[in-house]
């Protein structure tokens, strides 16, 4: 991925993550990522700034807070699948 999508998507080209857990969860299937360096995570769909797809269920079964992690930047993130693969 050339270096300036990296940094739209909030995405480090060519880096090595950890994939923490793979979960499906009301139809969504889903990664939690690590990326090694402690900062710098996805900005697309489920990340801490989508609005639009963390439901009050999949954020209840899942013990995540949007909010939190906006104002926490560990590396941390999850990712869905479809965006994963592309």
């Amino acid at each position: 991925m050339p270096d300036e999508e990296g940094k739209r998507l909030g995405l480090v080209p060519t880096h090595a993550y950890a994939v923490l857990q793979v979960r499906e969860v009301d139809g969504e299937r889903l990664m939690l990522i690590k990326n090694p360096w402690g900062n710098t995570r996805w900005r697309g769909k489920f990340s801490p700034w989508d609005s639009k797809s963390w439901t009050p269920s999949l954020r209840r079964q899942l013990g995540y807070d949007p909010e939190r992690e906006r104002a926490n930047d560990d590396g941390l993130f999850w990712i869905d699948y479809a965006s994963a693969i592309q």
